[in-house]
């Protein structure tokens, strides 16, 4: 895969038109906030961004894209489900794509409580000929407003252009779906990364224990059997 797409631009593509314009990006991530805010009053005073980020990592297709500072974490991402495809990790080298190629900005904590569409409408195209301040990406670390943030050691990017892998200093790493099984086991045994550790919340911890999961996968008796200890 060359182009990272976050989980808007999917469904925006899925509907079926065959051109999707920023207006149309913009609006549907300001409704998306306006309707979770209505449904769920208790984030009424949440800033844009930390509903989106709340969207997210509950499975909604937000704006954000979804990165951890944690090799282990992202592996164990790469290669949980859909065991029969190959799988890919990206690594990304926010330092050299922010300071040497000028591609992304953090953002600070003043800037990141902006509304969306402002934060958004500042990120601009290669070819804008504006020439006041405007940045290709956001790089936004959230504090932990969640546990699956905390625990996931999540940063997010976000823009209004493709994010092409190769222009941003993006590594792929292809894993194959035979590698995926011995891969997950492996994470379990030795680093305890399990759904119920990647998750944990209600909602996951009720997800990896649904029907459909195998026993033997993700139960605590069970990473109890294989844990190890080791001593110098």
């Amino acid at each position: 895969p060359e182009q990272i797409r976050s989980g808007a631009s999917v469904r925006l593509r899925d509907t079926g038109k065959t051109y999707t314009t920023i207006a149309d990006y913009l609006s549907y991530t300001r409704n998306l906030i306006t309707d979770f805010k209505t449904n769920n009053p208790a984030y009424s005073n949440y800033d844009d961004l930390e509903v989106l980020a709340e969207i997210q990592h509950k499975g909604g297709g937000s704006c954000l894209v979804d990165f951890s500072r944690n090799f282990l974490i992202s592996l164990w991402f790469a290669v949980n489900g859909h065991l029969e495809d190959m799988g890919y990790l990206f690594c990304y080298d926010v330092n050299s794509d922010a300071f040497i190629k000028d591609n992304l900005t953090h953002l600070n904590n003043v800037s990141r409580k902006y509304d969306i569409e402002k934060l958004l409408r500042n990120t601009r195209k290669i070819t804008s000929y504006l020439v006041e301040d405007k940045h290709r990406f956001w790089l936004w670390k959230p504090s932990n407003i969640n546990g699956r943030i905390a625990r996931q050691d999540s940063v997010f990017v976000f823009g209004i252009e493709k994010f092409i892998a190769s222009e941003h200093n993006v590594e792929i790493i292809p894993i194959p779906a035979t590698w995926k099984m011995p891969i997950l086991k492996s994470l379990k045994d030795f680093f305890g990364i399990t759904a119920d550790s990647v998750f944990p919340d209600v909602d996951g911890f009720s997800n990896s224990h649904s029907k459909n999961t195998p026993l033997n996968e993700n139960t605590f008796y069970d990473s109890l059997k294989s844990m190890r200890v080791y001593a110098s």
